[in-house]
């Protein structure tokens, strides 16, 4: 009996060492890889600060001799537009404050994308804060680029992260002027939410000011100040820190974990072994076996799930979770973990797969859209010094279009706007069709104010000239109306065209069907609208056709009420 005490002790403790190791282990992946990723949002910061600080437009506005002269202006605006083409390229876009490119002379260009508006301040603190140190030294004294955790220009006593990077000019041998870039904390705060508390992952500067959400199993009257690599001790609790520092800025990211793992489990554990013990001297050999047998058989699948782990696989394990005990709750934060770094990874190759789209989009973005506009708008006062009514409001009607589809199709916008885009594509589709149809809108004004996914009409009044007015070669009628239910919002759009037969109205939702239309306005058929509705809102979301062929066709929108 004493050498199955015994035996049992040191399996306890080989288990309790081993479950510590892997957890340990585990904790370093989530670490090291949230730390690569940060290290992919600076080297991608720093990417942004020097393609600014290059671009032939930005010194040209820096090296403008009057920053007031027209010339100067021209030039400023050209370089405004290609930081707002490169802040939009930006992986981490929706995080920076400021992005501005100046000099010592008074020229100040900045971007209109950025987050904040510029103020009146912003030059002077520039100028004052931000090169004073610098701005005498020569261009060879100079650093490429300084990124750092510095106070913020655009809130103040508040701390940011600040990339300053010196426009050269011609040989390196004078310096025109600099790109400041200014990025919020909440990059980090948003990156480490998910992780904070699943994994106990939080960033701190060097005077130990927390910069993300800190850890609930830290006491709150705990400094992180003092804090390094290594075990420390606070009250009854041990806890054991592991840190990558990011020396460049001034921060460090750390986990923390109890330590030892199994540590207050450690009496309720003992007092078992001691009652199988005794169970084992009343009942003999076999029942002593036996419950070793069921102490060690959930462990023993605990151990080889963390072995699947180290080994790549991160898919649920039901049977770990199955002892409710220390060991079936160890079980069920192992699963978390696995999901959450799975998770991980499928967000960090989603952001791959975005940034490599907004490159390959901006590459493929050869024809300047201010250009197009400008072109519409001079045709649009030519119509008006001619008296031409059609011309004036289809080239109108047009750039409204454009300029909204170059915003893209995923804001949410008020219906009252979305008709008014709706309103200019039928004025277009009116005079190339000379008349042969007309839309009445008898939705409720009061429900103008109610939000719905840009371009979600615009597809299916298409689709109801294309295929349901056109073909049937007579005047045709289109009816928009409205109404709300049951918390949701109801669109009807009618026509009384060919109708869609039963078979394809079967399929219609089902099977994509890309526009092959080249009068098409844009590339959302009604099978994408339907998956974006349905994406966005949920599957009880979406379209729903009626039709009776020669007669009509109607589709209705259904989407939750939003103000």
């Amino acid at each position: 009996m004493l050498v199955s005490l015994l035996g049992t002790m040191y399996l306890y403790q080989y288990i309790n060492k081993l479950i510590y190791e892997k957890s340990r282990h585990i904790d370093e992946i989530y670490l090291n890889t949230v730390s690569e990723q940060i290290t992919s949002y600076l080297d991608n910061s720093i990417e942004l600060g020097m393609r600014c600080a290059n671009d032939t437009s930005v010194i040209r506005a820096l090296n403008a001799s009057s920053p007031d002269s027209s010339r100067s202006k021209v030039y400023s605006i050209n370089a405004q537009k290609q930081l707002n083409a490169y802040l939009d390229s930006f992986i981490a876009y929706a995080y920076v404050d400021k992005l501005i490119a100046f000099n010592t002379d008074g020229t100040i260009v900045q971007s209109i994308s950025a987050r904040e508006f510029g103020s009146p301040n912003d030059y002077n603190e520039l100028i004052n804060t931000k090169i004073a140190d610098i701005r005498y030294l020569k261009p060879d004294q100079l650093s490429p680029y300084t990124i750092s955790l510095d106070t913020s220009i655009t809130r103040q006593n508040r701390t940011a992260l600040t990339l300053l990077c010196p426009v050269y000019g011609k040989s390196n041998q004078s310096v025109y002027g600099y790109i400041y870039i200014e990025i919020g904390l909440s990059l980090f705060s948003d990156l480490l939410s998910p992780y904070a508390q699943v994994n106990n992952l939080f960033l701190i500067d060097d005077e130990g000011k927390a910069l993300s959400q800190r850890p609930n199993i830290l006491p709150a009257d705990i400094s992180l100040s003092s804090i390094g690599n290594g075990i420390y001790n606070f009250g009854d609790a041990s806890y054991e820190f592991s840190g990558n520092q990011f020396p460049d800025i001034g921060m460090t990211l750390y986990s923390c974990a109890p330590f030892p793992v199994m540590g207050n489990d450690r009496s309720h554990l003992i007092y078992i072994i001691i009652l199988v013990l005794i169970m084992a001297l009343l009942v003999g050999a076999v029942l002593a076996f036996l419950s070793s047998y069921i102490l060690s058989l959930p462990i023993q699948r605990l151990n080889q799930r963390l072995c699947k782990i180290t080994q790549g696989d991160f898919s649920f394990d039901a049977e770990i979770e199955r002892p409710h005990d220390e060991i079936g709750a160890i079980g069920h934060t192992v699963n978390e973990m696995s999901s959450s770094f799975l998770n991980l990874l499928r967000n960090t190759q989603e952001m791959y797969k975005q940034q490599k789209n907004i490159e390959i989009a901006l590459l493929q973005s050869q024809v300047n859209p201010h250009f197009l506009y400008n072109t519409l708008d001079s045709i649009y006062w030519m119509a008006v010094i001619q008296k031409n009514t059609g011309i004036q409001q289809m080239t109108r009607s047009l750039s409204n279009l454009l300029k909204n589809l170059a915003k893209g199709t995923e804001d949410h916008i008020p219906l009252q706007e979305e008709l008014a885009l709706l309103n200019d594509y039928i004025s277009i589709q009116a005079i190339r069709y000379m008349d042969a149809f007309e839309m009445k809108d008898l939705i409720p004004r009061d429900l103008y104010h109610r939000r719905i996914l840009k371009f979600t009409l615009q597809p299916l009044i298409e689709n109801a000239i294309f295929h349901g007015i056109e073909p049937k070669g007579i005047c045709g009628m289109i009816l928009l109306k409205g109404h709300t239910q049951d918390g949701y919002l109801y669109i009807e759009i009618e026509d009384d065209g060919m109708g869609i037969t039963p078979d394809k109205l079967e399929t219609l939702l089902d099977t994509p069907n890309p526009v092959k239309n080249k009068a098409s306005l844009n590339s959302i058929g009604i099978y994408n609208v339907n998956k974006r509705l349905q994406l966005i809102y949920g599957k009880e979301c979406g379209l729903h056709y009626e039709s009776e062929p020669g007669h009509y066709t109607r589709v209705t929108i259904k989407i939750p009420l939003e103000d």
